[in-house]
This record gives structure tokens, C-alpha cells and sequence, in this order.
């Protein structure tokens, strides 16, 4: 995740670490409602969400 260290350090604190798969559930007005592998669902802005860097799996 090419990111600043700030949102680096808040997707960790959601348990989401570099080269985890996530997958985009819902992408409404910009922001994001994401589903990691083991279930677990979050919704992160759009500003979050530009300083992620994503392939599609």
C-alpha cells in the first residue's frame, strides 16, 4: 500500500496489512464498503481509499 504513514497505520489498526486481499463490496459517492478475506467488512472514505493501491486478483 503506497501510502502516507498516517492511513498506513489506520488500515493496521483495522487489521488490514500490506498484500491482504480485499474486495470491494459497494462504491457509493466515493466511499468504499471493503470485505477482507476472513469476513470482516469496513467502509473507508475516498480519501482513504485513493492512497490505496490495488490489482485486480
Amino acid at each position: 500500500m503506497p501510502s502516507g504513514k498516517g492511513v498506513s497505520e489506520r488500515l493496521a489498526g483495522m487489521g488490514i496489512q500490506p498484500g491482504d486481499q480485499l474486495q470491494v463490496v459497494q462504491n457509493q459517492g466515493g466511499s468504499l464498503l471493503i470485505e477482507t478475506a476472513a469476513g470482516s467488512r469496513f467502509v473507508i472514505g475516498g480519501g482513504m481509499a485513493d492512497k490505496i493501491f490495488v490489482t485486480r486478483g
